[in-house]
This record gives C-alpha cells, structure tokens and sequence, in this order.
C-alpha cells in the first residue's frame, strides 16, 4: 500500500499546491469587505438638530383667507413639521442652506396658533420653534350691486340689488345710513327707507362680520320729485262754465302739465312753496282732469272727473228784513234776506265781516247776532265776490230802554209825569191812555144821561 507525501508549512511545498485556494479566499475576503462597506458600514454621523425659526409670516400678522406659506430656517436636511392649533398640516425638508418653506390653506377666520418642530429620522421631535400667533381676517367680500330708478316720489323706497349671499348690505342716502338688510341665499337683497323730495346720493356697502365697512357699490344719483297733484277739486266735482282756476301741489321748480285727458290744458311751474295755480276757461262738458310733469307721463296724477254745467245768471244776495234808515233795539238781532240757492254769502257791516250765511234751496237765508248800539252799515255779498254786494242799509241800534209800569185802567203814563211813544216822542201825562180794548163806561153813562135829560125837558114845554 503506498504512503501519501505529507508536506510541512515551514517547508515552503505548500505554497504551489494551495495557490488557487488562497486566490479564492482572498476574493471572498474582498468581496465581504465591500459589501460591508456598501451595505452594512456606520450611518453618516449628522450635525446635531436644532430648533427650526419660522420667520414669515411674521408673528401677530393679519393676512386674508386662503392660501398661506410659512418659511424660515432650520438645520441644513433636517425634516420640519408645521403644528397650526396643535394640528399638523405638513412637513418640509431644509435644503442645504437650512431653508425651509410649506404652503396650505387658512379658510377660516380667526386667530391660529403656529409652532416648527425639527423631526428625528424616526419621527420624533428634536426640537420645537416658538409658538407664535396668526391672524386671519375674513375673506373678501365683493361690492353689492344697487338697482334704482332715475325718479321716485318722495316717501318710502324700497332699494335693491345683489351681492355675496349671507353677507349684510348697508344703504346710504347722502352719506347717512338708512338701514341694513342679509343677503338671501339666492345672492338677492332689498331694503325699504324713506327719502325726502331733492337730488340725492345712494350708496350700497358690504358690513363684514366685526361690523366695520367694506366694499361699496358707485354712488348713483336719484332724483326724488313730489309727483303733481290737483287738490282744487275732487273726483265727480261740478262746476259752472266759465273762469275756472285749477290749483295744486308739486316739485318746486318743476313745471306740470295740466290735462284734459290726452288734451294738454296748459303748463304751470311749481313755486318755491310747493304750490301752483292754472286759469282757464272752461266750457260746458265733462273734463277728466290730470297733472303730469311735462314730458313724463309716469308722473301723471290720478284723472279727476269733472263735470261743467251751464252758466247761469247768479241771484245777488239782499237784506229784506231791513230798510235803509231803519231803527232797532241793541241786542239779538236776525238779518235775512235772498240770494242765490246754494251760495254762501257775508254779511258786512261796511269792511267788517259780521258772519257767513247759505241760501237755502229756497233762496232765503237768515243770519243772527248781537247788536250793540250805534249805526250800521249792512250789506251782503258772494263770498269773495265784492261786486255782488247789495247797496249798503243804514241802521241805527238804540240802546235798550226799561219798559214803565202798567197803572189801573190800563194807562202807561206816571201821575203828574209823561209817557213814551214808540217813536221816542214825549205826551202829556194829563191825557189818558188807555190800554187793550178797554170801553169808557163812565163817559157813555154820561152821554146816555145828557140825552135823556135832553128829551124830557123838550117834552115839558110843549
């Protein structure tokens, strides 16, 4: 049986017969050293985290709703989470120059609070910023719009138009407000207020939610125009043909037409009072009157049916229950007379208005006063009308004097004294005055005596 050669490692043999063996291993060593090295060498050391700064916004700025990016500085590749009101909202990485910046959304208004934290590779926090505050004002309304016409009376008007639906709409009239209304769901408002006769300015603003104003629609001017008015006559009014003098009320210094219905009467301006006057004359017929401003037909009153009658000749008013140069006793005295039925007239003594009375519809009237003593100068006359006054009667009042004592046997006159006649005239008391239907008794006796006494004696001498 043959021996196997044995070689020791100290006698250099080896080295030949293991060459590819120890090319192989020294392969493998290399390949283990790489692969360490790639895959399972030490992490990189990094700097060690610092607190991230956010320098914008800055802290306590106001910004409007919407879209807001926050930046600042943090340690070069570190992770940076914003926390607004202890909710995360996102992360950002810091570049190389340790910049950071991350954008959301703030809808919402109010205060918010806003802090940085610089994250650990597993998630932790190294590091927080300073919690500082935030603003954010409501977002931004648009203007409303406003709807008006170019003309209204004065009085209420209601105003109108659109805007952002729930927002308040203010109006103003002259700069001054007049109310404030919602706007509806379906973006629609409108506001009734009062305005006063003139040129005026409206505006329409939005109020937001602190109640301060904010965007405002352009001034439009309006004009506010008291619309024309006949006030003279009423509806169904009749009238006698001749001189009728229409009047009425109106925007002062706007000039009105006066209407027949589609027939223009005439043009009269407005006074500085608000009033107008028209005179025209008038024929028998039936008139539907109007007044409108000229050249404006929305503007026209409400037509007035007018009916005009016949002239006829006026009865002028007299006093029949006086003549002139007449006598009367001072206290109630009653004055009548005639005069055209359904006409007023003034009784007057000379320029000074004692009453009013009417004729009746049976062309008399009567008017009572006091009397006091003294000279009358009465007359009557159409009211307003001074060429229809009567020719003045001339009265004296006498003051009222006490009636004397009635004596036995129906006489008036006082023993040894004088009576009155009613004319004023004194008589002798020594006559007798008798009083009703009294028959002298005495004085027939006598003369029945005289007579037979007469006869007896004529008998006797025959």
């Amino acid at each position: 049986m043959a021996m196997r050669e044995e070689y020791a490692p100290w006698d250099g043999k080896w080295i030949g017969y293991d060459w590819f063996k120890l090319l192989v291993a020294l392969i493998l060593l290399l390949l283990l050293i790489g692969a360490w090295l790639a895959f399972g060498g030490p992490p990189p050391r990094l700097p060690p985290l610092r607190a991230p700064v956010v320098s914008a916004p800055a802290a306590g700025a106001t910004l409007p709703a919407g879209a807001v990016t926050f930046s600042g500085q943090a340690t070069p590749g570190s992770t940076v989470r914003v926390v607004i009101d202890g909710t995360p909202v996102g992360t950002a990485t810091a570049d190389g120059s340790g910049a950071w910046s991350l954008t959301t959304t703030l809808d919402r208004a109010g205060q918010y609070q806003v802090v940085a934290e610089a994250l650990r590779p597993d998630g932790t926090v190294a590091a927080r910023s300073a919690l500082q505050n935030l603003i954010v004002s409501a977002p931004a309304i648009a203007a409303p719009t406003l709807n008006l016409p170019n003309r209204v009376p004065p009085g209420s008007v209601t105003f109108s138009g659109e805007g952002a639906p729930g927002s308040t709409v203010e109006v103003l009239v002259d700069g001054q407000p007049i109310g404030r209304t919602t706007v509806g769901a379906d973006g629609r408002w409108s506001l009734t207020g009062s305005v006063v006769a003139g040129e005026r300015q409206v505006i329409a603003r939005v109020i937001d939610a602190s109640g301060a104003p904010g965007a405002a629609a352009p001034a439009i001017r309006l004009m506010v125009i008291a619309p024309p008015l006949i006030t003279s006559l009423r509806d169904g009014a009749q009238v006698t043909a001749g001189r009728l003098t229409l009047s009425g009320t109106g925007q002062p210094g706007s000039q009105i037409e006066i209407r027949d219905g589609d027939r223009v009467l005439g043009i009269a301006t407005v006074g500085a009072d608000g009033s107008w006057s028209f005179a025209y004359d008038a024929t028998p017929g039936t008139l539907q009157l109007s007044a409108r401003l000229v050249g404006d037909p929305a503007s026209a009153s409400a037509p007035l049916r007018v009916t005009v009658n016949p002239a006829v000749a006026a009865v002028p008013p007299l006093i029949t229950s006086l003549r002139d140069g007449a006598q009367v006793t001072a206290g109630r005295l009653t004055l009548s007379g005639t005069g055209q039925p359904g006409s007023q007239i003034e009784i007057r003594d000379g320029d000074r208005v004692l009453g009013i009375a009417t004729v009746g519809a049976d062309g008399s009237w009567s008017f009572a006063y006091d009397a006091s003593p003294g000279t009358l100068q009465l007359s009557a006359r159409l009211v307003g009308d001074p060429a229809s006054a009567s020719a003045p009667l001339r009265v004296t009042v006498n003051s009222a004097a006490a009636a004397p004592p009635a004596q036995p046997g129906g006489t008036g006159a006082q023993p040894g004294g004088t009576g009155v006649q009613p004319g004023g005239a004194d008589i002798p008391a020594a006559l007798p005055r008798t009083g009703g239907n009294s028959i002298p008794w005495g004085a027939l006796a006598m003369l029945t005596a005289a007579l037979l006494g007469s006869g007896i004696w004529m008998r006797l001498r025959r």
